[in-house]
């Protein structure tokens, strides 16, 4: 199952009209919409390339804007301050 699908699935599951006294359907709800951030976080992103100089690249999470520069060697495959996994294919392309 892909992640999108399963995200598909869970939306479906939150209720739309749930009364105040229902308290195990809003708790399961915000475990639904908990999963649901935590899941989109999982599909890759392209990370915004500020600059590369001499095999160092600055770039940034296109999610929550926080600015990193490392080697090639030691790119982040996740953002340290989201948790958004970055796609590096493009750049792996051109090395």
């Amino acid at each position: 199952m892909e992640i999108k699908e399963a995200m598909d699935i869970l939306e479906k599951d939150i209720h739309t009209d749930v009364p105040k006294a229902a308290v195990s359907a809003r708790k399961h709800d915000a475990a639904v919409r908990m999963a649901l951030v935590a899941l989109e976080k999982q599909i890759p992103v392209k990370p915004i390339i500020l600059d590369e100089l001499n095999g160092d690249i600055d770039y940034e999470c296109p999610l929550c804007g926080k600015q990193v520069m490392s080697d090639a060697e030691s790119r982040n495959n996740y953002c340290g301050e989201c948790g958004c996994k970055f796609d590096w294919s493009e750049i792996d392309e051109t090395d």
